[in-house]
């Protein structure tokens, strides 16, 4: 990234709420990022107008998919004069109306043609609604050209967030409590670099500096394809490993299927009941869900209004924090479970 712009005095009047909640500085950063966002669906809007709004210097959306009926139910930057037109192009409009200060470039190719090279413009790369295979390719992408990379996801009540940032340090305020914080490794992929003591209006404080090691999406996939311990660092109690919604492991097996691949009730279950057995998740989270499953199943490719912006809020909110190095970012994945509510952060 570029080194961070100067904010003009009309800028700093229009973000001056957001700037009270992270400060000045990581305001530059934002407004410094140019960022790629793959898919305007759903959640892919959602993403875009926190963005957009955020204040981020550009934002670029590619996109070939033309507007369908189906659109209708989780978008609302196109209308139904629009059917049969570029999805991408439709919105533009509009979302540049949220915030004409931002550049805001749109593409109607598809993703998959595009060269690595043509990836290097950008410093974070957001998927929405990808295959498993094109995730592959272009987290194999990012990877090389040192570029965070997330990619999410609906499924109907649910969703998810990959985030692959490959190293990542951030710098968190806390309280001081009784004990200080120590420097060192918190988690195998966690560790504590700096702790810095101060006083703000007589109270103790510390500005506690991180540094986190990320997997790739190839290693993400792995990992819950084989036997792995990584889930149990966070997740330290059997009681634990018993309150894991079933949403994780029927997420984690319907990623993981081949697109060209019908997924049934069989199918998926036998998937998630390994999955489980590989991440030392009981069993007895899969027991007599076979109307969840066909619920689960029933709802692929299914956008609801409610799950996008909340997916896509808390999203938007990490790249925020990831552009202005201000608070933790999640390692390394978020499912939402939305007849529970619940959306607990995993690292697989």
């Amino acid at each position: 990234m570029s080194a961070p712009k100067e904010l003009s005095n009309e800028e700093i009047a229009l973000y001056d709420r957001q700037i009270r909640l992270w400060g000045l500085e990581a305001q530059r950063k934002i407004k410094t990022a140019h960022i790629l966002l793959i898919n305007l669906s759903a959640v892919g809007t959602e993403i875009a107008k926190n963005l957009v709004l955020g204040g981020v210097g550009s934002l670029s959306i590619i996109d070939n998919h033309d507007i369908t009926e189906a659109d209708f139910s989780g978008q609302y930057y196109i209308s139904e004069d629009d059917c049969g037109k570029k999805r991408v192009e439709s919105a533009q409009e509009r979302i540049q109306d949220l915030n004409p200060r931002v550049d805001l470039n749109v593409f109607t190719d598809d993703i998959n043609t595009k060269e690595p090279e043509w990836f290097s413009q950008f410093n974070l790369v957001i998927s929405t609604e990808l295959a498993k295979e094109s995730i592959l390719r272009i987290n194999n992408v990012t990877r090389q050209l040192n570029i965070p990379f997330y990619a999410t996801g609906l499924n109907g009540l649910s969703g998810y967030v990959f985030l692959d940032l490959i190293e990542h340090t951030a710098t968190y305020k806390k309280e001081k409590s009784n004990i200080s914080t120590k420097t060192g490794k918190v988690f195998s992929f966690s560790e504590i670099v700096s702790v810095e003591s101060f006083t703000e209006n007589n109270q103790p404080f510390e500005n506690v500096t991180t540094k986190d090691h990320y997997k790739s999406f190839k290693q993400f996939l792995e990992n819950f394809n084989k036997q792995s311990e990584n889930i149990k660092e966070t997740y330290t109690t059997k009681r634990k490993l018993k309150r894991i919604s079933p949403i994780l492991p029927l997420t984690l097996a319907s990623l993981d299927f081949n697109q060209a691949n019908k997924l049934t009730i069989d199918s998926l279950k036998s998937k998630a009941v390994k999955i489980c057995e590989n991440l030392s998740i009981p069993s007895t989270v899969l027991e007599n869900k076979d109307q969840l499953i066909e619920s689960f199943i029933a709802q692929q490719n299914h956008e609801f209004a409610p799950v996008s912006a909340i997916i896509g809020g808390v999203l938007a909110q990490d790249v925020i924090n990831v552009l202005g190095n201000k608070n933790k970012p999640i390692n390394n994945f978020i499912v939402l479970d939305g007849l529970s509510g619940e959306m607990p952060i995993f690292t697989i």
